[in-house]
């Protein structure tokens, strides 16, 4: 099936030739896209992390008394057990009245529940470190993510040192597609010698499998399977259009494959007229009705023979379907988990990759849904192997969530509800090759586990009635999880309605702005928002020094997982040159940047780590954070132009989390800003083009009479992003 499933950096969606929807599903939300540019715009990362203390520190050991257990080796339960765990490990199991628990151990009863593996979601975009929460609190230990950064692997380190909760991560690297990508940010690989450059990075930088994606040419595709075995490391993703699947099985080099990708046009009949043409639009109707049996029962069976195992994510397919009627998922419990940006971009109505898809489409959507039940059926009967995954953050698959959602519908397309569940816990580690690992409940293996309230080989939905979880050895009971839930559904609704009535109330709690003395030459607040979607705020002051110096303090405030609240600090020198911009980021992340000797040197810590970087930096140029106080010089600048000029600001980006593939640190930039005609009240409007390390956004300005900022508009194709005074200067 040809459903361009991918990232994000997050959901399905038809792309849009003329006024046709085309049934190309593209997993990867462009949600990924926008959050990205709504970071850059608050100039920082994806920092907010959450933790989650244990019940009792992992030396004391656990033992749970009495307990039936899941083992997963089979499909049996082992009753009246008690199991040891030691460390991050399990220590021992046997039956409960023959098992001492040693002195000091932190008992947990577990009469009358079942002692089950945690669960692996197999293809996740994890692009916001709280979602972590959301795995552990559904008892999801450990996900694969399909679309890796520099942040995913920070990321990762958070959670593994216990500084966030968070599973365990594997990681693929950047999604490789051919030219053009279907996604920004994605590498284009035309060639073997591409491909061998690029592999040896990933090796590098740690991440343990390679994504192809759709596009990729036959020639850069087997240089990438060449490349791969080359440095030990392991090829998953999508069937490329060039290759097809049966040159994916006959490569024999590519080790999973998503979303059943390629299935649909594999089986066609010999003479279907959807042959030849892209599995997209009407075509998938044509396909759909030509589906030969028999070339379905050869391709499973080809499967299982090339040892390729199938991701099939059920649930992403199944969501998309529903989007007809999204007032109804809008109704499903774990919404409230969602923040607002990401469920105003989960509408179909504000998505233009939607926008033409009629109820005939929907239908199709839903015949290719009942479609991919029935290849998985015959992948599980014929013995290939299945593996559990959800394709989180499409629109309304939800971390953690969706994984129970998949598993009934894995039980729902034929599989017994330990077949469902061995494709999330023993088969994933199988193909994770840490067998001795986890993935059971046995002795040695890390303790990574779910205390739920009901069998759930007997039903699969009883996975999701979880006590209690035990995360590398910690046991986080229900009242823990429920806690850290309560607080990330607070965190994602925030800010609170302003008591005079006047919207979101975006600094409540926060201190005044930090002055340091000079005279107050004005004040102003700024909104912040994407694609129409409130996302921050930024108030700041102006203050004059006796000796000429100015200096710009602002506070920007904004919705978890971006740091709640972020201070500034930008000094100007008598003759209006930047020379120093402090930074600090929930109190987690500080950086300074200052220019002396023709450099940018930028320092930092950022959450213990400590960063240094450097650029060249002209004495004209600017510190830029696409925060409303360092777009003020710019300002300045643009303000002087005569109508019709145009002006090159150069300026030097500071960040202080990694963003994308941009490391923390200090990063060139220049904006060429055209005056244009003034507006009905005498406003300067300006136009300019942005070029940054993620290419360029073209954008306008607004400066009153006076010379003081009034709005900035960044525009890139997945929307706006939008910079406007609330209040005038004062």
């Amino acid at each position: 099936m040809n459903l361009l499933c991918s990232p994000a950096p997050s959901p399905i969606m038809p792309t849009m030739i003329g006024p046709q929807p085309v049934l190309h599903f593209l997993n990867r939300d462009r949600g990924v896209v926008k959050k990205l540019i709504a970071l850059l715009a608050l100039g920082c990362g994806t920092g907010h992390v959450r933790t989650v203390e244990p019940m009792a520190p992992v030396e004391q050991g656990l033992a749970f008394v009495d307990v039936s257990i899941v083992p997963m080796d089979a499909d049996h339960v082992l009753e009246h057990q008690t199991v040891l765990i030691r460390g991050d490990r399990i220590a021992a199991l046997g039956p409960a009245a023959s098992t001492r628990v040693p002195d000091g151990t932190t008992r947990i009863d577990g009469h009358g529940k079942w002692l089950m593996p945690g669960l692996v979601d197999m293809h996740v975009h994890l692009d916001d470190a709280d979602d972590g929460t959301l795995y552990v609190a559904n008892g999801v230990t450990t996900i694969r993510n399909m679309w890796g950064t520099p942040q995913t692997l920070a990321t990762r380190a958070d959670y593994a040192a216990g500084r966030a909760l968070g599973p365990t991560v594997y990681t693929t690297g950047p999604i490789l597609d051919g030219k053009p990508p279907v996604w920004p940010g994605s590498l284009a690989i035309e060639n073997a010698e591409e491909a061998d450059k690029e592999l040896t990075a990933e090796k590098a930088a740690g991440y343990d499998f390679v994504k192809v994606y759709s596009r990729l040419g036959k020639d850069a595709y087997l240089g990438i399977l060449a490349a791969a075995r080359k440095y030990g490391l392991r090829v998953v993703g999508h069937v490329p259009e060039a290759v097809g699947l049966d040159g994916v099985l006959a490569a024999g080099g590519q080790e999973s494959i998503e979303h059943l990708n390629g299935y649909l046009m594999a089986v066609q009949e010999d003479h279907s007229p959807a042959l030849g043409k892209p599995e997209v639009g009407a075509n998938s109707r044509v396909a759909l009705a030509h589906v030969d049996d028999a070339k379905l029962a050869d391709i499973v069976r080809r499967t299982k023979a090339a040892g390729v195992w199938n991701c099939v994510t059920l649930v992403f397919f199944e969501r998309f379907a529903a989007l007809d009627d999204r007032d109804a998922l809008l109704r499903l419990p774990a919404v409230k988990y969602v923040s607002p940006e990401q469920l105003a971009d989960w509408d179909p109505k504000k998505d233009f990759r939607m926008q033409g898809m009629t109820t005939k489409d929907f239908a199709t959507v839903r015949a290719l849904v009942a479609f991919d039940e029935r290849v998985t059926r015959a992948l599980r009967d014929a013995g290939a192997r299945l593996l559990l995954g959800t394709d989180t953050s499409n629109p309304f698959v939800i971390a953690g969530f969706a994984v129970h959602e998949e598993l009934a519908l894995l039980v729902e397309a034929g599989l017994t509800p330990f077949e469902a569940l061995r494709a999330g816990t023993t088969d994933a580690a199988e193909f994770l090759h840490t067998e001795r690992e986890f993935g059971r409940v046995a002795p040695g293996l890390r303790a990574d586990l779910i205390l739920v309230d009901g069998n759930p080989l007997a039903d699969v939905h009883n996975a999701a009635r979880a006590s209690g979880v035990v995360l590398r050895g910690q046991w986080l009971p229900a009242v823990k999880l429920e806690a850290a839930l309560d607080r990330l559904a607070k965190d994602r609704a925030w800010p609170p309605a302003s008591a005079t009535g006047g919207g979101a109330d975006w600094f409540h709690d926060a201190p005044p702005l930090a002055l340091t003395g000079g005279q107050v030459a004005w004040r102003a607040t700024f909104n912040v928002s994407f694609a129409g979607t409130p996302t921050g705020a930024t108030r700041l002051a102006v203050e004059v020094h006796k000796d000429g110096r100015r200096t710009i303090v602002a506070q920007t405030a904004a919705r978890p997982p971006r740091p709640k609240l972020s201070t500034l600090r930008l000094e100007i020198d008598p003759s209006g040159h930047a020379s120093e911009l402090t930074l600090d980021e929930d109190g987690k992340r500080h950086g300074t940047a200052t220019a002396s000797g023709g450099k940018a040197h930028f320092t930092g810590d950022l959450s213990g780590k400590p960063v240094t970087d450097e650029i060249p930096m002209g004495a004209d140029d600017v510190f830029d954070r696409f925060d409303a106080a360092t777009l003020l010089p710019i300002a300045e600048r643009a303000f002087q132009l005569a109508p019709g000029a145009t002006a090159v600001v150069r300026g030097v980006l500071v960040f202080l989390a990694p963003v994308a593939s941009v490391k923390p640190g200090v990063k060139d930039e220049s904006y060429e800003i055209t005056r244009k005609t003034d507006g009905a009240h005498g406003e300067h409007t300006y136009d300019f083009v942005d070029q940054t390390p993620f290419g360029k956004m073209s954008g306008a300005m607004v400066i009153d009479t006076d010379g003081h900022m009034v709005s900035v508009v960044y525009r890139a194709s997945y929307g706006e992003l939008k910079i406007e005074r609330s209040s005038p200067p004062r």
